[in-house]
């Protein structure tokens, strides 16, 4: 099985302004209410619905998978898109109801959050490496340090935010065990916050004619 990282389209002709959908301006300043969707927790699933109306930029075009301000984590689905999904294997997952609004209508969306706590789990230590490097593409192949994978979850985020500003870490390798659960999507979280999707969910992308991505090839996984 093999995976392509995927993210949000930031082709214009596609998508017409980005990122395409703003939380609508009684919601925008609200970020303490048990609803607000600024209170859910990147490595949790609320049990509580967050309240999550957006509206399209008036230059924006509705896709499959919207890009919004409001959100580090998950995605802005259509429901065609959520009908995909759900005949795949997912991660840990929810989808939150989200209303979006354009042109005077109101179209059914859904929040995709989905977590991959275990994530360290699936790798394999030895045999992965991940590198720090310059975020400027014209100096990408200096290597600056390199992250001890052995350290535990907190020494490991403490070495994550040391890393000089202007760097960031990349996959030079990255070796699963054989527990990986195969997952057709997951993201690597604090490790390069990279989304994953294996071949057969990007065919089903495809198939459906599903829009509003971005794909780039990633050769860099095994298991």
């Amino acid at each position: 099985m093999n995976y392509t990282r995927i993210d949000y389209s930031v082709e214009l002709k596609e998508i017409g302004a980005y990122p395409q959908a703003y939380q609508i301006k009684e919601d925008r300043f609200d970020r303490v209410s048990p609803t607000s969707p600024w209170v859910i927790k990147r490595h949790e699933i609320s049990i509580v619905e967050p309240k999550l109306n957006l509206v399209l930029d008036k230059r924006a075009k509705l896709t499959d998978i919207l890009s919004t301000d409001i959100l580090s984590f998950g995605f802005i689905v259509s429901k065609k898109l959520k009908d995909v999904l759900v005949d795949f294997n997912l991660p840990t997952h929810k989808f939150y109801a989200c209303s979006v609004f354009f042109k005077g209508i109101e179209y059914e969306y859904y929040w995709f959050h989905f977590v991959t706590n275990e994530f360290m789990n699936w790798v394999n230590e030895e045999e992965s490496n991940l590198k720090i490097r310059p975020l400027n593409i014209e100096h990408r192949d200096e290597v600056t340090g390199i992250i001890n994978l052995k350290l535990s979850n907190e020494e490991r985020l403490n070495q994550l935010r040391q890393i000089p500003l202007g760097n960031g870490v990349f996959w030079e390798t990255l070796k699963f065990k054989k527990r990986f659960p195969k997952f057709d999507i997951f993201n690597t979280n604090e490790l390069g916050n990279m989304t994953l999707i294996s071949n057969d969910l990007l065919n089903a992308l495809i198939d459906n004619k599903i829009t509003g991505y971005r794909i780039k090839s990633w050769k860099h996984l095994s298991y």
